[in-house]
This record gives C-alpha cells, sequence and structure tokens, in this order.
C-alpha cells in the first residue's frame, strides 16, 4: 500500500467521523457525499475510484457500519473506527506542514527486541499510518517537524530508550524521498 492510498483512507475516515453521512442509497450516493465532505474540509478530492477502494478497505477493517434511521442509511464509526479517527485527529495536530519545506530530514531510529515484537509492529504500522518512509525496517523518515508525534510514541510503547529522534542535514541519495513526498518542484 502505498502514501497516496493511505492519505485516501485517512481523508475518507476523517469525512465519515465529522461529518456522519446520510444517504438514500449505499451505494451510488455514497461516494459522492464522501467527495463533497472531503473537499469542503480542504482535503484534494481524489478519484471515485479512489474512495470505492479506500471504502471497501475501512469496512473490511470494520471501522464503518451503516444504519437505518427510518428514512435514510446513516453511516458512522464503530469503535474501532472512532480509535483510528483520534489517531488521525491527534496526527493534523501534531504535524504542521509547512508551505515551504526546510531541507531537515526528520528520522526515527529504533531497536526493539524481539520479545517485543508486537510492539515493534505497532510502532512500524502507526508511523507507516502517519505518512513516514521506511529507509529500513527500523529507520524510519518524515519531512517535516513531527517531534512530538514521535515523543508521543515513545512514550505511548515505553520506547524510550530503544528510540533516536535524529534531524538530517543532508542525506545522501535522498532523491526517492523527495520523490515520494513530493518535495521535487
Amino acid at each position: 500500500m502505498d502514501l497516496k492510498r493511505v492519505s485516501v483512507q485517512r481523508n475518507t475516515i476523517l469525512a465519515i467521523g465529522r461529518a456522519g453521512i446520510e444517504v438514500d442509497d449505499k451505494s451510488k450516493t455514497m461516494v459522492s457525499r464522501l467527495l463533497e465532505e472531503m473537499t469542503r474540509a480542504g482535503k484534494s478530492a481524489p478519484s471515485k475510484q479512489a474512495v470505492c477502494r479506500a471504502f471497501n478497505s475501512i469496512k473490511r477493517k470494520r471501522f464503518v457500519r451503516w444504519d437505518w434511521t427510518g428514512k435514510r442509511w446513516q453511516l458512522s464509526l464503530t469503535k474501532q473506527g472512532e480509535l483510528e479517527l483520534s489517531g488521525y485527529e491527534m496526527l493534523e495536530k501534531l504535524i504542521r506542514i509547512p508551505k515551504k519545506w526546510d531541507g531537515k530530514w526528520r528520522a526515527l531510529i529504533f531497536d526493539i527486541r524481539e520479545e517485543k515484537k508486537y510492539i515493534r509492529d505497532r510502532v512500524r504500522h502507526t508511523l507507516f499510518t502517519f505518512g513516514f518512509y521506511r529507509l529500513q525496517d527500523s529507520v524510519w523518515v518524515f519531512p517535516y517537524d513531527c517531534e512530538e508525534v514521535l515523543e508521543l510514541l515513545r512514550t505511548k510503547y515505553r520506547i524510550r530508550y530503544g528510540a533516536q529522534f535524529l534531524l538530517v542535514e543532508r542525506l545522501s541519495n535522498d532523491r526517492c524521498l523527495r520523490q515520494h513526498f513530493h518535495l521535487i518542484p
């Protein structure tokens, strides 16, 4: 799964969580309503196909449910979906993407023992969901200020001594990173 697909899923969950989508016909108007809500929230509108894929993915993960209100279908988040939404909202509050990149990379390097494999996998999943780029299994990079998020992860997963935050001014062969984060003019 690539960054763009994760972004569409994140924006779909945000739209459902913030707007509580109501439709007459589940299949036809739901995608249009989601696109409407994403545009209203200032997000770039993806294609209808991308929204359908994202919706099917979050439905498979049991993040959403349909409820009949007597006249219309109400699309809302499940407890699991609300948990995912709170993570995305936290990300929006903590990571501010400036208009111009400062040219520095932020990296998290961690070494979590095999006995704590579950925690290691959760950290990787969280970093991936937040849009970090994996250089190696335990080396993740992001172009914008995110020290608060990384501190939060270190505290939440109790990996304070097994994880290091780096501010990197120069990284050899960072062209693929610049392309990934759309930083090439």
